[in-house]
């Protein structure tokens, strides 16, 4: 999902730069919001992620899994990097700036979420490929459900219908709710599907809107145009 919504960040970001260069059009206020939103929502899932493996993650499985020193240098490198596109995109709510000005901000903007993306896809497949293969060998999956439970324990509606925006279809977003999340039915029906359905509404339309240039959608902020 982290990969996924941040995808769908940068397509928004490069029509921007697009319109910038070839049009010589700015950036109008709607768009500016549109963007601050969806990456604040963005910025703090990840912050979440990478939280939840340094404070409940690690600690649980260090006694018997030894954590490569790169994956805790990676967690501060994205942070760092997030942060810097979260101060970038906010500059552009402020008073109006000149073409120049914007041109410039937007293509740092669109670089920094380039080197994002290219750190997170190297972070989530050593990950997968290297953590996740000592997690099972050495937890059983009794083991881990209390570990993975304290993980999701808060975790608001919005940020798992973020979650599920990684997943390809309504059917397989319910099932991992039921099987990872430990999510009863009758909440999946009623309260995760209908958060996933919003979700999409304020933030992926709104986001599409960015790219299109032109505003149809209820944005994340409550408008229409």
């Amino acid at each position: 999902a982290l990969l996924t919504n941040l995808k769908k960040f940068e397509l928004a970001i490069q029509a921007c730069v697009r319109r910038s260069k070839s049009d010589n059009k700015d950036i109008a206020p709607w768009m500016a919001k549109t963007l601050d939103e969806f990456f604040k929502l963005y910025s703090h899932e990840l912050h979440h992620h990478h939280e939840n493996e340094e404070r409940v993650a690690f600690p649980a499985i260090q006694d018997r899994v030894t954590i490569p020193p790169g994956m805790r240098a990676d967690h501060k490198i994205i942070i760092q990097t997030c942060d810097n596109i979260t101060t970038a995109v906010r500059s552009l709510m402020a008073e109006k700036h000149d073409i120049d000005w914007q041109r410039t901000v937007l293509t740092s903007i669109a670089q920094l979420v380039e080197n994002l993306t290219a750190t997170l896809e190297e972070h989530f497949r050593e990950e997968e490929e290297g953590m996740l293969v000592l997690l099972r060998h050495n937890f059983t999956p009794a083991e881990w459900k209390p570990i993975e439970k304290k993980i999701l324990e808060g975790v608001k509606p919005i940020s798992l219908a973020f979650l599920l925006d990684g997943i390809s279809s309504d059917e397989k977003r319910a099932a991992w709710c039921q099987e990872v999340a430990g999510i009863p039915r009758p909440v999946i029906n009623f309260v995760m599907m209908p958060a996933h359905r919003k979700f999409t509404k304020q933030y992926t339309w709104a986001l599409q809107d960015v790219v299109e240039g032109q505003q149809t959608s209820v944005g994340c902020f409550g408008c229409v145009c």
